[in-house]
């Protein structure tokens, strides 16, 4: 399993436990690995996860950005 995936997971989880704060951080962290890599659906998977972030803390106009990179 490589980091970027590993960050994606820990984002997924601090996401699921309520850390959004932690879960942002690591969504970066995961996203700019996959970019390094050239991923494209890893980085549509963040790039997704940070959409629900923007979601569930209460701005869901602001997470359609990110959906719409998540589809690019």
């Amino acid at each position: 399993m490589g980091k970027g995936k590993l960050m994606r997971d820990i984002g997924d989880l601090q996401f699921r436990l309520g850390f959004f704060a932690k879960a942002h951080s690591s969504y970066l962290e995961a996203l700019k690995i996959f970019e390094y890599i050239g991923d494209q659906r890893g980085k549509a998977y963040v790039w997704g996860g940070l959409g629900r972030l923007k979601n569930d803390s209460g701005f869901p106009q602001e997470s359609r950005i990110f959906y719409d990179q998540a589809l690019t």
